[in-house]
């Protein structure tokens, strides 16, 4: 007989317990395996809460969003006073879109715990709270009471800003971003963020790396990059409408794959240890032949078949605009598309969201400025190195004459045209970024020109991204990606 353990994070005490080997395999992430032991044990007890909890995570993750909060709200029936059985279901409903489900699980919620920072900010972002309200009154509570977690606090100050900014107060909300983000700072590198971008510059040559022909042998891959809150997300919901594509989201699995080839090169150089000057060392020490294994793993760690050879398959991971040298090396027919927004637009953005992962970047507006020009920096080498294969897209032009740039983007994706790629907020799935609400729209001009009514505030990063000087660069290259392929010089 298999042993037992409690489930971690959970709070009530009944029917609490899973076999063992399903608890390794869901740490694991083989949630399939997990789902072949979960199934014949669930069938046999479907009383069981902890066997639901966990089949219902595995279906998520394995992309079956529908079955996974059936089952969570068969769980949220059974133990209607679980809050985090009901955060759980929230979080799954706005992830697939269902607003009205999302706030009777916060709500309900609520009315177990009224000052729970995640569901009262939640529910603002649904629909922003009144100033005078409860909710809001509790928010405010939140940030002055004692023994409040961090992240409680963070996310109450935050609320607060976005209640301030929905009354078009964008001083006081302003400082409610600010507050939020000071709770908590985490660091950021970046002396070694400026070393890999030289190094990517003196190092990366493509011409240097024979590229085999693989068209039709595995999938190619779309890599949709670029500051993180710059329209990645909806270029990823535009081309997964496509009926030839799927999407991994924000897969790390290139960021994996790197970290192993990174290692391999220390081992062979014979370097006990790696610094930033040693990120790019891997491009002069491994044989072109040593990346079979490599792309193997990349398939194996994104959960694709690697002979499904007529799918284009899209990961949408902003940050690796930094990364494309090694992703073309390892991946010779991808295809690239860095997402232009206004800078400040972005880096307002950035500061007023909190992100599930704390991106360090993101605490201040002189680190949004360094990451921007960094990011740019990079963008200028790969421009020139990359050729064709990478498209820069403009977030204005798209929004505005979205039947011309999305056709565009079809294209570059190696895809024939398809006009269910015109309603990107029909796309099926959740969504598990910070842009899931603004995805569950139609394209429209909402996110354009936001910074103008914190201009004020936005000093430090105007001064950190180089001035107005840098800024009129950056939007003649908007404006150039807009018009067609001929474009200016990267501002960097």
């Amino acid at each position: 007989m298999n042993q037992v353990r409690k489930i971690p994070g959970r709070s009530d005490t009944a029917a609490q317990a899973a076999p063992d080997p399903v608890a390794r395999l869901i740490a694991a992430g083989e949630y399939e395996a997990a789902l072949n032991i979960l199934l014949p044990l669930i069938a046999h007890d479907p009383q069981d809460r902890a066997l639901i909890d966990h089949t219902a995570t595995c279906y998520w993750n394995i992309g079956a969003p529908d079955a996974a909060i059936q089952l969570m709200q068969i769980l949220a029936d059974m133990a209607p006073d679980d809050t985090q059985v009901l955060g759980k279901l929230g979080a799954m409903a706005l992830s697939v879109g269902d607003r009205d489900g999302a706030t009777d699980a916060f709500t309900r919620l609520l009315g177990k715990k009224p000052r729970n920072a995640a569901a009262l900010a939640t529910l603002n972002r649904l629909t922003p709270f009144a100033r005078d309200s409860r909710q809001a009154k509790a928010l405010r509570d939140l940030t002055r009471a004692r023994r409040v977690p961090d992240a409680d606090r963070a996310l109450a100050f935050n609320a607060l800003g976005r209640i301030d900014a929905a009354h078009g107060d964008t001083a006081r909300a302003f400082r409610n971003f600010a507050r939020a983000k000071a709770v908590a700072k985490p660091p950021y590198p970046a002396e070694a963020i400026d070393t890999l971008v030289a190094r990517q510059r003196a190092v990366y040559d493509p011409g240097q790396w024979p590229l085999p022909d693989q068209s039709g042998t595995t999938p190619r891959l779309v890599f949709i990059v670029g500051l993180p809150r710059s329209g990645t997300t909806l270029a990823e919901a535009i081309l997964s409408r496509h009926q030839k594509t799927r999407s991994i989201g924000e897969s790390p699995a290139l960021q994996q794959v790197l970290t192993d080839v990174r290692r391999a090169a220390l081992r062979k150089s014979g370097a006990a240890t790696a610094g930033a000057e040693d990120a790019w060392n891997w491009f002069t020490t491994l044989a072109p032949e040593d990346l079979d294994t490599h792309r193997k793993a990349f398939f194996r760690n994104a959960r694709i078949p690697d002979s499904a050879g007529d799918l284009t398959v899209i990961n949408k991971l902003p940050l690796n605009a930094f990364d494309l040298g090694f992703a073309r090396c390892l991946l010779p027919d991808a295809r690239f598309v860095f997402m232009l927004r206004h800078p400040l637009d972005t880096g307002l953005s950035c500061f007023s969201t909190l992100f599930s992962d704390r991106q360090g970047f993101s605490h201040s507006l002189t680190r949004i400025g360094h990451l921007t020009r960094a990011a740019y920096a990079s963008l200028d080498d790969y421009r020139a190195k990359l050729g064709a294969e990478l498209r820069l897209q403009s977030y204005r032009a798209l929004v505005e004459k979205p039947d011309s740039q999305v056709r565009a983007l079809v294209a570059h994706a190696g895809l024939d045209w398809d006009p269910a790629c015109l309603s990107p907020e029909a796309a099926a799935g959740a969504v598990r970024t910070a842009s899931v609400l603004q995805v569950r729209e139609s394209i429209n001009r909402k996110g354009l020109d936001t910074w103008r009514g914190y201009e004020a505030e936005l000093g430090p990063l105007i001064e950190s991204l180089g001035g107005q000087s840098w800024l009129d660069e950056w939007e003649e290259l908007d404006r150039a990606a807009a018009a067609g392929p001929s474009l200016p010089d990267v501002p960097c």
